[in-house]
């Protein structure tokens, strides 16, 4: 996933060579919407002529093919590429309003139609409409009446009408912090499924928190298994409940969970999904009359500290002991990067080494007393490795202080930053759960 990231900054790169960023939308990892309106005459003849081009140099320059939709305004692009571009011997596709009924309206299999899911796709079919032809040539207010807002979207869609403009992208109204997890396998078990809800809302509420937010509503999404579909049918359940002002994180998570019990009657669970809306600005801890005030500001800065671990010496910094039993999922996505694989790691090996160097200069006095050592220590559960400096002084309990915890498993990478440390300090530097390895580079034990 990494390298797919490191791929797409390349690509846009590229397109930022043809349009003005203002111009350039990055719709997703691997799509970007560009509005050439102003700058195609520039590059060639037609739109086509200007999309190989750019497919060229991709090419040549990235070794990657890529696909390309025209049309006269960003839907149009979009269903270009889906329908057209992928199945076309020049990888390109082209859509008007001209030829826009010709090559949509005959489509029957509406959930190939990019922004219609299969449930969309039903209830179109419940209302009589069965093709794009017959979308186009309902009444669009009775089909706003019947789908709300939503209607009158499908029903633009059908006649490739997109007034959007790149360069006025609005904003969302409402903010929220959410984050989703499809589990590893079917989870059966109340305690199980609880555990990995806990561990996602504690993620989502740390992201929250570092915005100073709060939150004044929770809500819970559960997809079940196949096997594991309600009586009526349903294939999930989705609930929200209104909270009191809040970003304390046993609050939330007591609320979720009471969420959980209330509406679950032992489906197996395949997803689970934390949302956090009607957020505010966290300035002050609001006290609850009815519980100790001692014991909630002693709540709220172990939250806080907690946050900091893990922002300083990531996620894995600082776990909950019940991580560890069978269900947790925790330290298996801790590498993952966007719920994908991260594969090769985005480590800046000469800014890695300067932050453990500029860590180290002020906790190191070179004094007759003292006994001074770096451990590097191999983390495997959280992928990452550990540096802490060593202390220890006559008639003192010895330390053990955090440097820097440098996120990759990649003995290439971390060979470089010991080799930058080593060329700055003559601490002694010590091993820790590395076994019986060589270096990759210099082929030497690591000890």
């Amino acid at each position: 996933m990494n390298l797919y990231i490191r791929k797409n900054l390349l690509i846009n790169r590229i397109f930022r060579d043809y349009v003005a960023d203002a111009d350039l939308f990055p719709y997703s990892i691997d799509e970007s919407i560009l509005d050439m309106t102003k700058s195609w005459r520039l590059f060639g003849e037609t739109p086509e002529a200007v999309a190989r081009q750019i497919q060229v140099r991709i090419r040549h320059e990235l070794g990657l093919y890529t696909t390309v939709g025209i049309g006269e305004n960003p839907t149009q692009a979009k269903l270009a590429l889906d329908l057209q571009a992928k199945h076309d011997h020049e990888l390109i596709g082209r859509l008007t309003y001209t030829d826009f009924p010709e090559h949509i309206w005959p489509i029957t299999d509406l959930t190939k139609v990019w922004s219609i899911g299969h449930r969309t796709a039903a209830h179109l079919n419940r209302l009589g409409i069965h093709s794009m032809g017959d979308l186009a040539h309902v009444n669009p207010y009775a089909l706003q009446q019947e789908m709300g807002v939503i209607g009158g979207q499908l029903f633009a869609l059908a006649w490739g009408i997109d007034r959007s403009q790149l360069a006025q992208i609005r904003p969302a109204k409402e903010k929220s912090w959410s984050n989703s997890q499809v589990l590893p396998r079917d989870y059966h078990q109340q305690r199980a499924i609880e555990l990995v809800l806990r561990e996602i809302a504690q993620q989502v509420i740390a992201r929250m928190r570092h915005h100073h937010q709060q939150t004044a509503c929770v809500s819970l999404s559960v997809g079940f298994a196949w096997d594991g579909k309600a009586d009526d049918g349903r294939s999930g359940l989705h609930h929200t409940r209104r909270i009191e002002p809040t970003d304390n994180a046993q609050t939330i998570i007591r609320e979720l969970v009471t969420l959980f019990r209330e509406h679950w009657s032992g489906q197996a669970v395949r997803n689970l999904a934390v949302g956090l809306s009607r957020l505010s600005a966290s300035g002050h801890v609001q006290l609850d009359l009815f519980q100790n005030p001692q014991r909630q500001l002693k709540d709220d800065r172990f939250d806080r500290l907690i946050d900091d671990l893990r922002d300083r010496f990531g996620k894995t910094a600082v776990i909950p002991a019940s991580s560890l039993l069978p269900g947790g999922t925790m330290l298996s996505r801790a590498a993952l990067v966007g719920g994908h694989n991260g594969g090769i790691a985005m480590i800046d090996e000469q800014t890695e080494t300067k932050l453990i160097l500029a860590r180290l200069a002020p906790l190191f006095t070179a004094q007759w007393h003292c006994q001074y050592r770096i451990d590097v220590v191999n983390n495997p559960y959280g992928a990452a490795i550990n540096f802490f400096l060593d202390i220890r002084r006559t008639h003192h309990r010895e330390r053990s202080i955090p440097l820097h915890t440098v996120a990759t498993q990649d003995l290439e990478v971390l060979e470089r930053v010991v080799w930058g440390i080593r060329q700055e300090t003559a601490l002694t530097l010590n091993f820790v759960n590395f076994g019986h390895v060589r270096w990759p580079i210099s082929q030497r034990w690591i000890r």
